[in-house]
């Protein structure tokens, strides 16, 4: 039996689907509207950049819709954004004069006499009627989130001429240029479910949304379909990518809220080069992959990953994967990761505290920082990185690298194995138990110098 589903996808103009639809209900079981002031600043920029400063198209996002009965929809997700939309559009429809482009507007909130959006919050629903049909609302049942954000609108709108936003209406600038995916449940689908789901992991999705959209508008027309094609593919889901890269970039860690402002301004230049948003991914995808050899191979030097050494030092092996480009680099990126390992060990020891709660020190994240500073200062490129790490990572003594390992030793849970070996490349350090400290300790001091040396077939 076939048990696939089609979800029906579409791109729309704000007008185009307000017009197809006669009504939009959010259902009982969605969050009260509740966009607070910074994000409605955040939407009028961007409507006044496609009304009068020549961008051509922005996209809001996503809105999935399921299908009622009589041409009416729930709205599953996008009830923030499509609410906050049509509180813009009742407050420009009052502000602007002339009379056909009011009917304009209103065509767009109405559906005969009815409202096209209803919420099944009685709340919210007392509070929209009051807003544009001008019913009486109590204090108590008033959702002041709405109606502060419509009076909002209202003082924005009224500092420019509402000649100048009727022409920005009639002449397509507005309603045509507000753009939505529109994605249409399919009817065996439970809309509350699929609610549920989103909800569950809603920064992601929220966060993940705005860079793939932010980029499908920097690509254009003509590059929007093989971008598209190309983030679905390689990394939809990912946002562990986009984050790591923006915080080594950074050299700071961004709260998740955070990210899609923080990718923008890091990447505005992309918005004047469309056709470089391709390569751009292309590009991501690569020191991706160089991220993860390099993750495997500090591990090497560390024992494994359930240590959780990557973790503390994932924005390094970031920039390691950004700087060793050529394949004959890799050498010098093995001997700087080498290095950072025997810091790592002397640190274990000088601190005295379990691998397994190491991550909890934000003080060492604050080194890792500053030596990314450091070596953004120096060119970003790999004889920088090798120079920093270089002077940044080497042991103190033969006496801090032998109480390094015996400290990993003695702390590490479960043991490195039941021999107590290390593992440093492709090489081992161990023996039984009961061998001494100095004897691996030796070993180990050999076995970096070893790679210290410029040429070492083991560098």
């Amino acid at each position: 039996m076939n048990t696939s589903l089609t979800l029906s996808v579409s791109k729309k103009g704000l007008a185009e689907l307000l017009h197809e639809v006669h009504g939009l209900t959010v259902p009982h079981y969605q969050r009260k509207y509740c966009w607070e002031e910074v994000h409605c600043e955040s939407l009028l920029r961007d409507i006044q950049a496609v009304a009068f400063h020549g961008v051509t198209t922005h996209y809001f996002g996503t809105i999935t819709l399921s299908a009622l009965a009589n041409g009416q929809w729930y709205i599953v997700d996008g009830q923030q954004r499509m609410s906050t939309v049509s509180l813009f559009l009742h407050a420009l429809s009052q502000h602007i004069t002339d009379a056909g482009v009011k009917s304009m507007l209103e065509e767009c909130l109405h559906t005969g006499p009815l409202l096209k959006l209803a919420f099944e919050d009685p709340t919210d629903q007392k509070t929209w009627r009051h807003l544009v049909l001008d019913r009486f609302c109590d204090e108590e049942s008033i959702n002041r989130a709405m109606v502060g954000n419509h009076a909002f609108f209202a003082a924005q709108l009224a500092k420019k001429d509402p000649a100048a936003w009727a022409d920005a209406v009639q002449e397509g600038r507005l309603l045509q240029r507000l753009l939505f995916v529109q994605v249409d449940l399919p009817s065996s689908l439970a809309p509350q479910r699929i609610f549920e789901r989103m909800n569950a992991t809603r920064l992601e999705i929220n966060q993940m949304d705005l860079i793939k959209n932010y980029l499908l508008y920097c690509a254009g027309a003509d590059e929007e379909q093989a971008v598209y094609q190309l983030w679905e593919e390689r990394f939809h889901g990912c946002l562990w990518i986009f984050e790591l890269i923006i915080e080594t970039k950074a050299a700071a860690e961004v709260p998740e809220n955070r990210l899609y402002k923080m990718f923008r301004q890091l990447h505005h230049s992309l918005s004047h080069q469309p056709h470089a948003v391709r390569g751009f991914l292309l590009d991501l995808e690569t020191v991706t992959a160089r991220y993860h050899e390099a993750s495997k191979t500090f591990e090497s030097f560390t024992g494994g990953p359930q240590h959780g050494f990557s973790w503390r030092y994932r924005w390094l092996l970031m920039k390691a994967s950004m700087v060793y480009t050529a394949p004959d680099e890799r050498p010098q990126r093995d001997q700087a990761l080498a290095q950072l390992a025997g810091y790592l060990m002397t640190w274990i020891a000088a601190e005295r505290l379990p691998v397994n709660r190491m991550h909890k020190r934000s003080e060492d994240a604050n080194s890792c920082f500053k030596w990314l500073d450091e070596i953004s200062a120096a060119g970003n490129t790999a004889a920088a990185f090798t120079a920093v790490l270089g002077k940044h990572c080497q042991p103190e003594s033969r006496e801090a690298v032998r109480a390094g390992i015996e400290g990993w030793l003695s702390l590490s849970t479960p043991r490195p194995t039941a021999n107590a070996q290390i593992v440093f490349g492709h090489e081992m350090v161990g023996g039984s138990a009961s061998q001494s400290a100095e004897q691996l300790e030796e070993a180990f001091w050999r076995l970096l110098e070893k790679r210290r040396r410029p040429g070492s077939d083991d560098a």
